[in-house]
């Protein structure tokens, strides 16, 4: 606990650790958008199929 507590009052890593959150997040939200954008596309394919099937 003493090592955590030292880390966190020296700010001689404090960017690298930035850095590494931002880049965990945007990746995240890359992930996050190309899933829904999948979802997306395949929602309006398998109702294109369904009416096609449907008539």
């Amino acid at each position: 606990m003493e090592n955590f507590l030292t880390f966190l009052n020296s700010d001689k890593y404090i960017t690298y650790v930035c850095s590494s959150y931002l880049i965990c997040f945007f990746g995240l939200l890359f992930l996050k958008i190309s899933s829904h954008i999948k979802e997306k596309k395949a929602i309006k394919e398998y109702t294109d199929i369904k009416k096609k099937y449907e008539s």
